[in-house]
């Protein structure tokens, strides 16, 4: 069996805050946080999957979004993961569509919600390559 390609969006705006979403009720890792996206269909882009899920998920357009792949790993056997990363100057007002809470956090607040793996593995990749930005 082939695996499932996900694509996973980590949108930065302007004050430095990531957007993250709450898993639904009824999902796997439900009450866990996440970068919003979803699964990659046949013939479809990972960048054109996660503008489209971001679009049915939060009702945000990021097709402007300068977009670039920041990791890639898996979850297990069935999984392929790819996060992409886009520091936006718009100011986007995310909608829940899929009743999931959703929020703009502060990079050093990412530690505090209870992601699934390997999002935990990217929250520290990402807090390290902004750390390090902020000291030059």
């Amino acid at each position: 069996m082939a695996k499932q390609a996900v694509a996973a969006g980590i949108l930065i705006n302007r004050a430095r805050q990531v957007l993250i979403a709450e898993r639904p009720q009824g999902k796997i890792y439900a009450g866990y946080w996440e970068f919003p996206g979803g699964k990659i269909e046949a013939g479809e882009s990972a960048i054109a999957a996660l503008q489209r899920e971001l679009q049915e998920e939060l009702g945000i357009d990021t097709q402007q979004e300068d977009w670039r792949l920041f990791y890639q790993g898996d979850r297990g056997e069935e999984v392929a993961l790819s996060f992409f990363i886009a520091e936006s100057e718009r100011d986007y007002a995310p909608q829940g569509l899929e009743n999931q809470r959703w929020q703009w956090v502060a990079l050093a607040e990412l530690s505090r919600y209870r992601f699934p793996e390997p999002n935990t593995q990217v929250l520290r990749l990402l807090q390290q390559e902004y750390q390090e930005k902020e000291q030059k």
